[in-house]
This record gives C-alpha cells, sequence and structure tokens, in this order.
C-alpha cells in the first residue's frame, strides 16, 4: 500500500491511497468520526474509472495526521479481536 501525502496544515490533512476501495474507506471514515475530535472524515475519487481515492479530515485539536494513525491502529485492534473471535468458533 502506499499512501500519499497530498496536503496537511494544523487541522486538516489529504492523503492519496491508489488502488484501495470503499472496504478500506468506509471503516477508516468511521473510525475516525468516532474521535471527538474530527469534525469532517471524508472521501472521494476525482473519477469513478480512476482507483486513487482521496481521503480528507479535519480536526478541532491535535494533529491530523495522529487521528488518522489512532483511527487506524483501531481498526486494526477490531479486527484482530473479530479474528480471534472466528478462531474460537465452534461448529454446532
Amino acid at each position: 500500500m502506499d499512501i500519499k501525502l497530498i496536503s496537511k496544515d494544523e487541522h486538516s490533512a489529504e492523503v492519496e491511497i491508489p488502488g484501495e476501495s470503499e472496504t478500506l474507506f468506509e471503516p477508516l471514515r468511521s473510525a475516525l468520526l468516532r474521535n471527538p475530535h474530527v469534525t469532517v472524515a471524508t472521501y472521494h475519487a476525482d473519477h469513478p474509472w480512476f482507483d486513487s481515492k482521496r481521503l480528507f479530515l479535519r480536526v478541532t485539536e491535535g494533529d491530523p495526521l495522529e487521528a488518522l494513525r489512532k483511527a487506524a491502529a483501531s481498526l486494526h485492534g477490531e479486527l484482530d479481536d473479530a479474528l480471534e473471535q472466528l478462531g474460537a468458533l465452534k461448529e454446532p
């Protein structure tokens, strides 16, 4: 995965993640919006035929890239928990 920083200022950041779809962007957006300091988290593509999507976020305080890192770590933890629970499933 090649994540490119498109822009960043004190309260916002935009990153591009080529080749990724809503399968990554929607959970990441949802995780960002659980942070009370994130006021905007959205993603878009310049054109639906191109596979490079961009994620934009705005925060009221703190570093926007740190908010993005925390959201990704949160998703990682949730997926680890899901894998552990799936591994413990027993057939009826």
